[in-house]
């Protein structure tokens, strides 16, 4: 499939060749796949721009209401464009920066294994989510610093560590994972005797200087809005629940399901390998970059039970030289069995992503629905009439607030009873509205009560006869969406 079992395909070109294809693949994706929570939730909270939001920094929700914007259009197929043009980007980067500290050979597998990454291939590689724009702008900013960690300082290596602090800003825009990076960056050049030297030239804290830059809108957000954003992602990263075997052993088997094992293991071992052994500077650079995200959300994941396996992506990421590497290595031992893997998992990943795209966008397999999360509303989509001239939509919670706010458009707002993320912080008529919310279609009578009773009890008024319309498939109903006049009891 990949023309990868022939050493002489391994040109710049066949690599961009490789990259289109995969481009074309997640746009097949793309245009099926409906749009996720948490892309719902970026396109609709975006909607009113803020100097930052509360789970990320701006940069991904900024992108998302730009291409509304420039377009005149919330499909999510056109939110999605810029995504999956920063993951080809991404892809393009990792062979620059594989082929740059060893050859192409090993830039092309690692190329390959980066494309073929289920997290990379999807999520970080076309989802509307601030991970795309955050890994794009890491490689350019640890591309850019490369000269500098290959010659003596000087003029070439000021100008490396501007253009690496240039992007490293970008990052830091993106999502709080890029203080790492600059952390990580830190402790390798305090670990080195280059390094060392480096810091007492002027260059790398100017990029310092650059790079904070980039922190300067979440900061006046948050000082702004009571550091609400950074107390959440605090709380998230120490949701305490002890020591615990199980939340470890779930994070390690959702890292080896997001990159594949074999490409794991690789990754685990080459970057202690590269850290503790016989290493160049650039190789001992990325591996500070990769081991301080992985390990320390390893041991994250003891402590607290709301961690999550992507957290530790953006160290992954700059492991993929070392795969290359090793694969290159290695290709002799194994000249059937490397490339064989390598087409199966292409082959796998774009199957099941073909297949779960279709199956959510239509739901034709009986028996294996993927949930309200995953449907795309569409029944919202067409009965605009639902709002009856309302524009304020009560709604549980953030993820369905998410949902209805993009079937319904930008001409609503939304306001979820609980758990509001940066729902609170849109403004909206909140006298008179409607409730919208998803019930089952199998007891939609009983859940239609326990909503009402749930209503009365926070002090909305019904007003008028709910009313339930429902998601289908062909005959078959997916779920339920209630609608309830509402008046707030005056305060």
């Amino acid at each position: 499939m990949l023309g990868i079992s022939k050493p002489d395909t391994t040109s710049s070109s066949t690599a961009l060749k490789l990259i289109a294809l995969f481009a074309a693949l997640r746009l097949l994706v793309a245009y099926f796949f409906p749009a996720t929570i948490d892309e719902a939730y970026a396109i609709v909270v975006s909607r009113q721009i803020s100097l930052s939001y509360f789970d990320h920094p701006p940069l991904g929700f900024n992108i998302a209401q730009f291409m509304a914007w420039i377009t005149g259009s919330e499909h999510i197929w056109i939110i999605r464009l810029p995504f999956i043009a920063m993951g080809s980007a991404s892809a393009w980067m990792v062979y620059l920066i594989t082929q740059t500290i060893y050859d192409k050979k090993a830039a092309y597998w690692a190329l390959c294994w980066f494309l073929v990454a289920p997290y990379f291939f999807i999520s970080a590689g076309h989802f509307v989510v601030p991970d795309g724009p955050l890994n794009l702008a890491l490689l350019l900013s640890f591309y850019c610093l490369m000269p500098a960690l290959r010659s003596e300082a000087g003029e070439r290596g000021l100008r490396s560590w501007i253009g690496f602090g240039i992007f490293l800003a970008v990052a830091l825009t993106a999502k709080y994972q890029a203080v790492l990076f600059g952390v990580s960056v830190f402790c390798f050049l305090i670990s080195t005797h280059q390094g060392r030297n480096m810091l007492r030239t002027p260059a790398p804290w100017i990029a310092a200087a650059i790079a904070a830059v980039g922190l300067l809108p979440m900061l006046i957000w948050n000082a702004n809005n009571e550091f609400v954003s950074l107390q959440f992602q605090s709380s998230r990263a120490t949701n305490a629940g002890g020591p615990g075997l199980l939340n470890f052993l779930t994070i390690l088997l959702g890292q080896m399901i997001y990159i594949l094992p074999i490409p794991w293991l690789v990754a685990l071992l080459m970057t202690k390998r590269s850290l503790f052994g016989n290493a160049t500077p650039t190789e001992n650079a990325l591996a500070w970059i990769a081991a301080i995200p992985i390990v320390l959300f390893l041991l994250l994941s003891f402590l607290s039970t709301g961690s999550l396996p992507h957290w530790a992506m953006a160290g992954f990421l700059f492991t993929y030289p070392f795969i290359g590497k090793w694969c290159a290595d290695n290709l002799v031992r194994f000249p059937r069995a490397m490339p064989l893997t390598l087409n199966l998992s292409a082959l796998g990943i774009t199957l099941v992503a073909i297949i779960v795209a279709l199956q959510a966008q239509f739901s034709w397999i009986r028996g294996a629905d993927l949930g309200w999360p995953l449907s795309p509303w569409a029944v919202l989509q067409d009965n605009k009439q639902f709002l009856q001239g309302e524009d304020t939509i009560y709604t549980t919670n953030w993820k369905k607030g998410a949902k209805i706010g993009h079937a319904f458009g930008p001409d609503v707002t939304i306001i979820p009873l609980e758990d509001p993320r940066h729902f609170q912080f849109n403004v909206g008529n909140k006298k008179a509205a409607l409730v919208i919310e998803k019930i089952s279609h199998i007891n939609t009578e009983n859940e239609l009560q326990a909503l009402l009773k749930n209503l009365e009890r926070i002090g909305l008024t019904i007003r008028g006869e709910p009313s339930v319309i429902y998601e289908q498939s062909g005959d078959r109903k997916l779920f339920g969406i209630a609608r309830v006049e509402v008046s707030k009891t005056p305060d």
